[in-house]
């Protein structure tokens, strides 16, 4: 298990022994996403408050600390990535808890080209691709040049930046939540406007901690908010999310179950310091339909 943190250093774990195996350090800034290379579980990258992508190999680059704890560096550095500017922003945290605007919000590579990375930042609107068989290239300039660029699409006046990405199970759509209170749905394989975006039922991405997870048969999306967890089927922008009331703070963190034997399950994290999990329950879903008073008793809210 891979964890990120604001020790400036992402680590993996052996959850059988609970112990740390591996420190990897390089960032000057908290790390705020992490992706795996896809069907690779030596390779994974990471993206910081410092506006770097970092890309890390358990193979190479590591020492031995005298605890004998293995501590790696990183195979690859792109800089700056989201940066508006030639003079980067040294990284700061505000009260409301948003990223300065040179922070790399979130990182991911992708299935269909298992040699690009995307990016998100927290200032431009904007998903970058990144060929990391250009290590040469990116090394030699504190602000390189992305192999694609998405088309910003604004519904404000202003670019909002993004917080999180996510792939559906097939490699073909990237999703990316933005701090306009939209997610946007991309082709992967043709990076340019968002083909599809979705919103609604008072939807609100308060802060930069906010997640995204795709169902494990690419039908939903889920994301957290100010306070409750929302669900949007991908192929029905046009209906209202289905809301999953029960936190009482943000919701930051949602995943799903990966397991669909037991029926669908999925979870979310909030700073009330609680974790709560929803699962699949066909039979009450009709009775819902019947009896709409059913919907706020058991904490979910339909339109």
């Amino acid at each position: 298990m891979i964890s990120v943190s604001g020790d400036q250093t992402a680590r993996i774990h052996d959850v059988e022994t609970r112990r740390c195996v591996g420190t990897f350090s390089g960032h000057s800034g908290s790390i705020k996403s992490v992706s795996r290379k896809y069907e690779d579980d030596n390779i994974f990258a990471t993206a910081g408050r410092d506006g770097s992508v970092l890309v890390w190999d358990v193979r190479c680059s590591s020492s031995t600390s005298p605890q004998g704890d293995l501590t790696f560096r990183p195979a690859d550095r792109l800089l700056n990535v989201h940066s508006s500017s030639a003079r980067p922003v040294p990284p700061k945290r505000t009260k409301h808890g948003s990223d300065g605007p040179n922070t790399a919000s979130a990182v991911q590579y992708m299935i269909h080209n298992e040699h690009i990375i995307a990016s998100t930042g927290t200032l431009d609107g904007l998903v970058k691709y990144w060929d990391v068989r250009k290590h040469g290239t990116y090394f030699k300039h504190d602000f390189p040049a992305p192999l694609q660029t998405s088309t910003y699409t604004p519904t404000t006046k202003r670019a909002h930046g993004m917080t999180s990405m996510a792939l559906s199970p097939d490699g073909i759509s990237l999703y990316a939540v933005s701090s306009d209170n939209h997610i946007y749905r991309f082709n992967s394989t043709a990076l340019g406007g968002p083909v599809e975006q979705y919103g609604g039922n008072n939807y609100a991405c308060s802060s930069y901690y906010i997640k995204i997870s795709v169902s494990p048969d690419g039908n939903f999306i889920a994301a957290g908010s100010s306070k409750d967890l929302y669900v949007w089927e991908v192929n029905r922008p046009d209906r209202r999310p289905l809301v999953f009331q029960g936190h009482e703070r943000e919701v930051t963190g949602v995943d799903w179950a990966k397991d669909l034997g037991n029926g669908t399950q999925l979870s979310g994290c909030s700073d009330d310091a609680t974790v709560r999990t929803w699962k699949s329950n066909p039979e009450l879903c009709r009775e819902c339909r019947e009896n709409k008073s059913l919907l706020n008793m058991h904490s979910i809210v339909s339109e």
